[in-house]
């Protein structure tokens, strides 16, 4: 990273105790200007996930996990969200069902 990415990952790091849309706002940018940096593509994708847009915290995973295939914290987000997602659909189709019966 570049010393202005890094000092704004830092501060990224101290606004969660803050301010977290801004927090997920820096990461979200770091990561498209430093696209090589895994860590800014996980945050990133922590901050789309507490969203609920888990289909693109997935996405930002995949990318982390392009960077640092090893890496279990990301190995354990992307198998999250993927389950996530799975459970969320099945409980769509369940009420879609239910609402359709009745």
């Amino acid at each position: 990273l570049s010393k202005a990415h890094q000092a704004a990952f830092k501060s990224a790091l101290k606004l969660t105790k803050s301010d977290v849309p801004a927090a997920c706002s820096i990461w979200d940018q770091i990561s498209v200007e430093a696209s090589n940096h895994a860590e800014s593509w996980f945050n990133a994708g922590l901050c789309a996930e507490a969203r609920g847009d888990w289909a693109h915290a997935r996405d930002l995973y995949l990318e982390a996990a392009a960077l640092k295939p090893k890496e279990s914290a990301i190995r354990t987000a992307i198998k999250r969200v993927t389950e996530t997602e799975m459970t969320r659909a099945a409980i769509d189709a369940r009420w879609a069902w239910i609402e359709g019966r009745h």
